[in-house]
């Protein structure tokens, strides 16, 4: 039975996480013993917590053993990644600009198509790109990844053209591994999300801001409870919306010509200064800019926001139906240290669930997922044209970065990545990535002549978790029908384009 996010729910069949994690290490230390099972866990592990093996995380993680590794992904602090951020900067150096600067640098009327408002979706993409394929502190990519598209705004979207920036690179990246509330207080004051869902243009009824009058808009109320903390089975009725629009009244941006260093402005003239009524929490009259802050706090510990934010954790990390027992876990592990994300990654990871092999390709990748793990295993010859030429794949395969209309974000379900466009378009990256186009740099580990040596050999190189009979016997096939010049690269293309390589 699958866990609904609620406030009673599982209040007498909550699970602690300690049998989780002594589980966990029971599987570690069963897998130890055989070296081929060790190895087809680690390459799972690097697969499902990070964008796929490369020479480095393989090598780290045999080093250290899974348990360590995963404890070192939860502290990338102490992982060194300077030279990869000096790389990006020195690149892509809107990524590094406030918000206000951004914005008055990158707009229609510059005149010049190279510095116009499409510059920061441009390089920011690129900027994640190489992130994704070059950091060592591969959890943390994948979870700011998770967390923005939980907190989705369209890159192409009026102010969220600048906002998305720094909305991922303020409000998320820092937060992913500390507090729940501490990352969702930053995105509600994000320029990006405020004009995105709204809320920009939120105030008392009758408030008149520039010359035009106002009332209380509810779009981001309803989406910050139903998208971001408590889900919609997570109790509230449209009255808390109402209730919690107007504690968000008057949370704003500057206007162009004043710009500010983040963008956000709040207005006391124009809040809804009344009593209100959140999901049972009370806000007194007058309560000014405080209302939205007492609101974030209050939905950041609800029981229902524990459960909703851990469900789709599993989702992403452990199966696209996660087991109950997992979700109580992490939820438990949640509501116990205050939204310490750390520590409920930490439930997670160190899970049975998530560290069996059983499950081992069983989720679609992404389009993002596939094209940087399939960078990550063929190598780069050359970093800037990589991450210029995957950002048309991307959008064709259906997951243009910062680019999501709905406030949804992308699905993170297996089923919605299996359309026939989708996996053409993955044909085609793959072959080029074996034929070294596009900033690939194919390194083939290939000694032998035959086409089981061959086949054999590339399935070592890239899927240690192995490939089913029928791809082995139609890789084999494929190779005997070719030149000897053409059948390692060839070869290496199908695999990857491989249903063994698409799943992780």
């Amino acid at each position: 039975m699958r866990l609904r996010s609620n406030r009673t729910q599982g209040a007498g069949r909550r699970i602690g996480a300690w049998p989780l994690l002594l589980s966990g290490l029971l599987f570690l230390s069963h897998v130890a013993c055989d070296p081929t099972i060790g190895r087809i866990q680690q390459d799972h592990v690097l697969n499902r917590m990070g964008y796929g093996p490369d020479p480095w995380s393989r090598a780290r993680i045999q080093e250290l053993g899974v348990n360590a590794y995963i404890e070192e992904q939860l502290h990338p602090e102490t992982l060194d990644d300077s030279a990869l951020e000096a790389q990006i900067a020195a690149l892509y150096p809107v990524t590094t600009m406030p918000f206000g600067q951004s914005r008055t640098t990158f707009h229609e009327y510059t005149g010049n198509p190279e510095i116009g408002p499409g510059t920061p979706i441009r390089d920011a993409t690129r900027a994640k790109i190489l992130r994704a394929v070059k950091s060592k502190k591969q959890l943390e990519q994948v979870l700011v990844d998770f967390w923005f598209n939980h907190f989705n705004v369209d890159g192409l979207n009026e102010e969220a053209r600048w906002g998305f920036l720094t909305l991922e690179r303020d409000a998320i990246r820092p937060h992913v591994l500390g507090r729940f509330e501490d990352m969702l207080r930053a995105t509600t004051q994000n320029p990006g999300m405020l004009d995105y869902l709204d809320n920009a243009v939120n105030f008392r009824t009758g408030y008149v801001h520039l010359g035009i009058p106002y009332g209380i808009n509810e779009n981001y109320a309803r989406e910050f409870l139903e998208l971001h903390t408590v889900g919609v089975d997570g109790g509230y009725t449209q009255e808390d919306v109402r209730e919690a629009a107007r504690a968000f009244t008057a949370w704003t941006i500057t206007t162009f010509f004043q710009p500010t260093s983040t963008g956000f402005q709040y207005l006391n003239q124009g809040h809804d200064q009344g009593p209100k009524n959140v999901m049972g929490l009370a806000l007194a009259a007058n309560g000014g800019q405080n209302d939205g802050r007492d609101v974030v706090a209050y939905a950041a510990a609800l029981p229902q926001t524990a459960y909703f934010l851990s469900e789709k954790l599993c989702r992403r990390f452990i199966a696209d139906d996660p087991p109950a027992a997992v979700v109580q876990a992490a939820a438990t592990t949640y509501l116990s240290t205050g939204g310490d994300l750390r520590e409920v990654m930490r439930t997670i990871l160190r899970s049975a669930d998530f560290l069996t092999i059983a499950d081992r390709n069983t989720r679609v990748k992404r389009p993002f997922v596939y094209a940087a793990s399939l960078a990550r295993a063929v190598g780069v010859a050359d970093d800037a044209n990589l991450a210029w030429a995957m950002s048309e794949p991307l959008q064709i395969m259906g997951e243009g970065l910062y680019r999501a209309g709905p406030p949804t974000g992308h699905p993170d379900v297996s089923a919605a990545w299996t359309g026939e466009g989708t996996v053409i378009a993955r044909i085609n990256l793959a072959w080029r990535a074996a034929h070294g186009e596009a900033g690939f740099g194919p390194s083939f580990q290939v000694t032998g002549t035959t086409p089981a040596e061959i086949v054999d050999q590339l399935q070592r190189q890239f899927l240690r978790n192995g490939i089913e009979p029928s791809t082995r016997a139609a890789l084999e096939s494929l190779v005997a029908g070719l030149p000897p010049a053409a059948r390692v690269p060839q070869a290496a293309a199908t695999l990857l384009a491989s249903p063994d390589f698409l799943m992780h």
